[in-house]
């Protein structure tokens, strides 16, 4: 293995080879090996997924080989998988062949589709330095660099030039002495391919576009400032989405809109004291009434992007039923996407919207109960009390329990993390991940036996006089599995709500959250 020392350095200009010469001496003799072009495209999903997680994904395409991309995935300036012979740029995960770089994609992106953040165009030139006996002991490469954003309106190209010295084994010694030769072109060292310089470059600031996590919050602050002010906040953020939803960009735009959406309606809820009760009554209502056009979209969303998961559990009779349901989505899907674009470009849509930000940005009046209370006191009373509210509904739920009533502990549990991730800022992270860890495997089982009901009264409700024979065939197929994983799953449901409510994180909630007098 080569553990030789690369040096890299931005300069101010774009040397030539008879500069680089003169500055090196007559000891080495630079011959040129090669020069060419490269198109570089910095790709992440509109959330940053990638560069959240500290790495890039770089998709890059030779002029002389426009048909054989490449794809790699790098951290601190070197590359943790990769991927050749791409003749199209991936837009999702799956659009990887199988292997490593796959299943990080797979990981980090989810559902979610590859934008383009940036372009890079590299003109390459490498330089052998040799010799008296022509032996090559390291090499030059000089990098000249336009970078362009693909994001917003300003797409002002920013030009730089890089210098690369890549010592030979054995030859470090050699390349230090270069590398002092050239001192007074250095700028200062960089990577050709930092992420954070580029976006830097292009003016682009992924932490100033992203929820800050955790919102930021003063345990002394008054509640209803800070509820005005992190509701506020939510709805920017949902707001982001919107852009993606009109382009049916993918589908993680509409899922990201509606739960920033419904986490700033539930905190209105769960802290509606904090506010005047006709305030909070409007608030809460304008906000179902933005999220309320998005429903149908979102169920046939969810409905397709189940299509494998589906098609592998009936068997090869019922796949070309089933494939027509899904045609059928598909072209419904079309005019229902189209129709939610139009209304949130429509006027009623914008001026919603309008007064959601005005009467969030009202100082507060502190004429509720709760709204002159400092945070932190009202923050471990309610957590502690959803808490115990869970456990309760919870010990309650038997074999024979309806739906509906494992539905509302599902939305208790959905309360207790918006609260935990509301909060969050003022208790000490180790807590707040153990809780948040503890309470997602109960919500997650939870939110499989809740899509289980839902799908089976959703496909049972698309089967009429009219529907063809092999399409209500795979239906009933389909509800009659689904039906029996809801049996398991709330089964799954039993076991995990009395982990949930073990003595051992009772005690920790306990101590914790509750008040003094009842930790003793």
């Amino acid at each position: 293995m080569n553990n030789v020392k690369e040096y890299c350095w931005l300069i101010s200009q774009q040397p030539g080879k008879k500069r680089l010469q003169t500055l090196i001496g007559p000891a080495l003799r630079l011959t040129e090996e090669g020069r060419w072009e490269t198109s570089i495209h910095l790709l992440d999903d509109f959330d940053w997924h990638i560069y959240r997680s500290g790495q890039s994904l770089i998709h890059s395409v030779a002029d002389d080989a426009p048909d054989q991309g490449r794809c790699v995935l790098i951290k601190s300036d070197k590359p943790v998988c990769e991927q050749d012979n791409l003749s199209i740029q991936p837009v999702f995960w799956h659009d990887v062949p199988s292997g490593k770089l796959q299943q990080s994609l797979k990981k980090l992106l989810g559902y979610s589709g590859l934008i383009r953040v940036l372009q890079i165009d590299e003109q390459r030139t490498v330089l052998a330095c040799r010799d008296e006996e022509q032996k090559i002991l390291l090499r030059l490469e000089v990098i000249k660099q336009t970078v362009s954003s693909h994001l917003g309106t300003d797409t002002t190209p920013y030009d730089r030039v890089l210098l690369r010295i890549l010592p030979l084994r054995g030859y470090h010694k050699e390349a230090t002495q270069v590398a002092e030769s050239l001192r007074r072109l250095r700028h200062k060292e960089a990577e050709s391919l930092n992420t954070g310089e580029l976006l830097a470059l292009c003016k682009i600031d992924p932490e100033a576009e992203l929820l800050p996590n955790p919102l930021p919050l003063d345990p002394q602050e008054h509640t209803e400032s800070a509820l005005r002010a992190a509701t506020r906040l939510l709805l920017k953020q949902a707001r982001r989405y919107e852009a993606g939803i009109i382009a049916d960009t993918d589908t993680e735009y509409l899922h990201q809109y509606r739960v920033n959406v419904r986490r700033a309606r539930s905190l209105l809820s769960l802290l509606k004291q904090a506010l005047p009760d006709q305030e909070g009554r409007e608030l809460r209502q304008r906000l179902a009434n933005m999220v309320r056009p998005t429903n149908a979209l979102r169920d046939m969303d969810v409905f397709l992007l189940q299509r494998s998961f589906y098609g592998g559990l009936l068997p090869q009779p019922f796949q070309s039923g089933l494939e027509m349901l899904f045609r059928e989505t598909e072209q419904q899907r079309q005019q229902v996407q189209q129709e939610l674009a139009v209304y949130l470009v429509s006027e009623d849509y914008q001026h919603d919207c309008l007064w959601l930000d005005a009467q969030l940005k009202k100082p507060a009046d502190f004429a509720a109960p709760l709204a002159p209370v400092p945070l932190h006191q009202v923050a471990s009373s309610k957590i502690f009390k959803t808490y115990k509210r869970i456990c309760k509904l919870g010990s309650a739920i038997t074999e024979t329990t309806p739906d509906e009533q494992v539905h509302d502990l599902r939305l208790d549990c959905k309360k207790l993390r918006y609260l935990l991730d509301f909060f969050a800022a003022l208790y000490p992270q180790e807590q707040i991940s153990r809780h948040t860890k503890a309470l997602k495997v109960l919500q997650t089982i939870l939110g499989d036996f809740n899509d289980y009901a839902v799908q089976q009264e959703s496909l049972l409700g698309q089967v009429t006089a009219q529907t063809p024979p092999d399409q209500a065939a795979a239906i009933h197929g389909l509800v009659a599995l689904l039906y029996q994983k809801q049996l398991v799953a709330r089964s799954q449901v039993m076991q995990a709500l009395e982990t949930f409510a073990s003595d051992a994180l009772r005690a920790d909630f306990k101590a914790a959250y509750s008040p003094r007098k009842d930790r003793k």
